[in-house]
């Protein structure tokens, strides 16, 4: 595969089933390293980039997110650590994902404690929790690389093109 991601481009990979698109984008965070060939950003292999240093310039949602049983503000603002959970950049990211209406079903907006394994916690629908995990994946406002792996599965169309259009 020879592939050009130009800087500000959406692009998408389509193709069959098995086709490789997923490991594409574990390649690209470096989930694992190519064993042939390079992966290279301006030129310069990737792995010459430390990992975890790569991975805080990267954002990613996928089809199978981790639904972490958290005060929304925190399962949110996982997605960017050294912006911790703070209320301007987790309502910046419920906005930028178009997830922003999920506050209208938490009774303690963002303190709400998501999930079943709390007495008092809130459960989400499939929809739901995956616009916690979009959420979080926006939580970087400039990600060098946003990856969106098949991350409106449980979503209504009416979302799904909302959150496309943005």
């Amino acid at each position: 595969v020879d592939l050009v991601l130009p800087a500000g481009a959406t692009v998408a990979i389509v193709g069959e089933n098995g086709a490789g698109k997923t490991s594409l984008v574990k390649l690209l965070c470096r989930f694992y390293d190519a064993d042939e060939g390079t992966l290279t950003l301006d030129g310069v292999d990737v792995r010459r980039f430390a990992v975890a240093e790569w991975r805080t310039r990267i954002s990613a949602a996928f089809q199978d997110f981790v639904r972490f049983e958290l005060p929304a503000r925190a399962s949110i603002g996982l997605g960017d650590r050294a912006s911790g959970d703070a209320d301007g950049p987790v309502l910046d990211a419920l906005r930028r994902a178009r997830s922003a209406s999920l506050l209208e079903r938490l009774d303690d907006g963002l303190d709400t404690l998501l999930g079943k394994s709390y007495h008092d916690g809130t459960e989400l629908s499939g929809g739901q929790w995956q616009k916690v995990a979009l959420a979080r994946a926006m939580m970087r406002a400039n990600p060098l690389l946003l990856v969106l792996d098949e991350p409106t599965s449980a979503l209504d169309a009416q979302a799904e093109h909302e959150l496309f259009e943005q």
